[in-house]
């Protein structure tokens, strides 16, 4: 995920696509959908949480490095 540019316009974008993406993937199934990013990632960071994702801590379950990971179920992102 980025965040877009500096105006805020590819925030937006960026949210938006991602509100779809967590869409499609409740609609074909899933029960959860996790996002992992750079600690220092805050833009990504911030879109996460306007998804309405929860941010569960670091994890170096992937990628073999530390990470920090959120996630999100069907219920909360039809909050969102």
């Amino acid at each position: 995920m980025t965040a877009g540019t500096e105006d805020g316009a590819g925030t937006v974008l960026t949210t938006e696509a991602a509100r779809a993406v967590l869409a499609k993937g409740f609609a074909d199934g899933l029960t959860e959908i996790r996002a992992v990013l750079a600690p220092d990632n805050t833009r990504s960071a911030a879109v996460c949480r306007r998804l309405g994702m929860t941010g569960t801590g670091p994890t170096d379950r992937w990628y073999g490095r530390q990470l920090a990971e959120f996630r999100i179920g069907p219920d909360r992102a039809a909050q969102a």
